[in-house]
């Protein structure tokens, strides 16, 4: 390995700021990090900054460093967007409960407009993104995930560059495995999609239905699907000319498909081995790897209007509604007798997805499992696809029987799943993010893109250099201007599933949710939030305003109409116990839940109730005790 010096330079600020230093580099990480620079840095202080901004969400912590010649001053807040308001992680008895996520964060590069920073501080070191227009993302692991044997012992953590990555440095490979497995396709890529596209189709064609001309149909349209992949002609939209639709558009303000993430053992094992056996941790390193992988595809959709020049849908988004970590222990992966299925390491790609698929999900949208399994081939995912006709599948998809043998089983296919190590390596995060779009791509409706218009790279075509979309059945590069965005091809199927969804057209239920994301940064009060400005901070940093200065007027009235019901027999029953006893004070009222006594808070400072109804739609006069009350008897 060749390493290379740079300039150390210390950072100091005044507020919530950690002291960092950048001290060596180096080339070739790994088959995928083709350049790299280490990172060091207090992290006790970090961390102790961390728990001061967890105890006043008003604070902002900043990190400040340099690397590959440039200068980063970061400053990040709390951020549990790619959580919905109700999300809880089921445990293994099978109960709900609250998480504490206040280890995540999102923030900007201060004095690049436009830049974006996410990611978590656990144990005192930041891992995640950092998205600089007009540049790169820069990536930025704790070392732990590589060979100490290539790294410093005084750095703790590696930075490294979207345009120094090989995201399918196994290609060759790949394609040499399945020449002698005789699974060759005309296309080889690292979703499994091509080699279980019998398998799927003959599952979803057994679907039992009392319609047998639904059935018939669903045979002949996924017939079509599959043909029109396998004979690389997606280059039209293979649903455009069979649906009689009139020009409409929008989402609105349900937008967002509420997912169901877990991680199997075996991934857990691994996490947790990095982690030296500390099982909070290691809980904390996944939940911020589906946080991370939740605001990339947020990412990628919601800034993609899909069309098919007849219908378009734009704003598309996603949200954490459940998670849970399967442990070895939770798994019982040492019990030869009643161990989960999931502890099996020898299970292959098309067998995963039918054990996630043999669950109930029909709570979620998509329901997915990560795991830390070899895949044969080189694949790295695999999940259903959506089709606007009858044919089941994909996003929105309900539990319902089907025909394996004689039996009939139920299953749900609104699900897909991702591994994160591909022939023996761990594979970055940028790839686990893409197969990620990719297969989420799969159950919104879109097969692998193909033909020059919407695979240009290696064509003729003006925009060939441009690179393949998302949707291009290999990895693609990860630096080219296509590489994250959806081909017209896929935008124009996924279109035709999101219309079929939206109007329940074909037997399809429309899943999708009001965006109820609460942020810390977005200038809304919500659950856990006294006050939220934004990112209009003072020269300090430091949130200029308070709950009581007219903020009520700002409360998202989605979250309002959620605890209409509880809020209005809450006052209605204080104001009673007012008047029976004088004694009784507005503190001493028991809330259902957090976000209503957040909301309760927020407007009581000054309008106190009335504030409440204001905001729920309710209109009340001078005399609303009187209006709304029962007399006191």
């Amino acid at each position: 390995m060749i390493h290379f010096s740079v300039i150390c330079k210390y950072f100091i600020l005044c507020l919530l700021a950690v002291e960092l230093t950048v001290c060596s580099g180096g080339f070739n990480l790994d088959d995928y990090i083709l350049q790299y620079e280490e990172l060091d840095y207090d992290s006790t202080a970090l961390h102790q900054h961390h728990l001061r901004s967890k105890r006043s969400t008003n604070d902002a912590v900043h990190l400040a460093f340099d690397a590959f010649g440039r200068n980063f001053k970061l400053r990040l807040r709390r951020d549990t967007s790619a959580f919905t308001p109700q999300y809880m992680m089921k445990e293994d008895d099978g109960t709900l409960k609250a998480v504490d996520l206040s280890f995540l964060y999102t923030g900007e590069v201060v004095g690049i407009p436009g830049s974006k920073v996410d990611g978590a501080i656990i144990q005192g070191m930041f891992r995640g993104e950092i998205h600089v227009p007009g540049d790169t993302v820069y990536h930025i692991e704790v070392n732990n995930r590589f060979n100490q044997s290539q790294l410093s012992a005084s750095h703790h953590s590696v930075i490294y560059r979207n345009k120094d990555l090989n995201l399918d440095p196994y290609r060759s490979k790949r394609e040499r495995d399945r020449r002698e497995a005789s699974k060759a396709t005309s296309t080889s890529g690292y979703c499994g999609y091509d080699q279980a596209v019998q398998w799927m189709r003959s599952v979803v064609e057994s679907e039992v239905t009392q319609d047998s001309n639904r059935h018939r149909r669903s045979a002949m349209q996924w017939q079509e699907v599959y043909d029109s992949h396998n004979q690389h002609n997606t280059e039209h939209n293979m649903y455009s000319a069979k649906l009689n639709r009139q020009k409409r558009g929008g989402l609105g303000q349900k937008n967002t498909c509420a997912m169901y993430l877990r991680s199997d053992p075996l991934l857990w094992k691994h996490v947790l081995a990095k982690n030296s056996g500390n099982q909070n941790i290691a809980k904390d390193e996944i939940l911020a790897f589906f946080s991370s992988h939740v605001k990339a595809i947020n990412r990628i959709y919601g800034q993609t209007n899909f069309t098919d020049g007849n219908v378009w849908y734009s704003g598309v988004q996603f949200a954490v509604q459940r998670t849970t970590v399967m442990t070895w222990e939770s798994a019982k992966c040492d019990d030869a007798f009643n161990k989960s299925p999931y502890c099996e390491d020898n299970i292959d790609v098309s067998n995963f997805l039918n054990l996630n698929s043999l669950e109930n999900h029909d709570d979620f949208c998509l329901a997915y499992v990560f795991t830390y399994r070899d895949f044969t081939q080189g694949t790295l995912g695999l999940a259903w696809v959506g089709a606007p006709s009858q044919a089941s599948g994909g996003v929105c998809e309900k539990f319902k029987q089907y025909m394996e043998g004689s039996k009939g089983v139920k299953k749900s296919l609104n699900t897909g799943i991702v591994t994160t190590i591909n022939y023996g390596k761990e594979v970055p995060s940028s790839v686990s993010m893409l197969t990620f779009a990719h297969e989420v791509g799969h159950n919104f409706g879109s097969p692998h893109d193909s033909g020059a218009a919407c695979a240009p790279f290696g064509t003729n075509r003006e925009d060939a250099n441009d690179g393949n979309y998302i949707m291009f059945a290999s990895a693609t590069m990860g630096d080219r201007p296509h590489n994250d965005k959806f081909s017209t091809c896929s935008r124009g199927n996924i279109s035709q599933v999101l219309d079929a969804v939206l109007a329940q057209r074909s037997g399809k239920v429309n899943c999708f949710v009001d965006s109820q994301a609460a942020f810390c940064g977005n200038g809304l009060v919500e659950e856990g939030e006294e006050c939220d400005c934004g990112y209009a901070e003072d020269d300090t940093g430091k949130c200029p305003d308070k709950c009581c200065n007219g903020r009520t007027d700002a409360l998202h009235k989605d979250l309002v109409a959620q605890v209409i019901v509880s809020m209005q027999a809450l006052i209605m029953s204080a104001e009673l116990k007012k008047r029976k006893n004088s004694s009784f004070l507005d503190k001493d009222i028991v809330f259902p839940n957090k976000m209503a006594a957040s909301i309760f808070k927020g407007c009581q400072c000054g309008a106190g109730f009335e504030c409440i109804f204001s905001n729920i739609g309710v209109k009340v006069g001078p005399n609303w005790r009187e209006q709304l009350l029962p007399p006191v008897t």
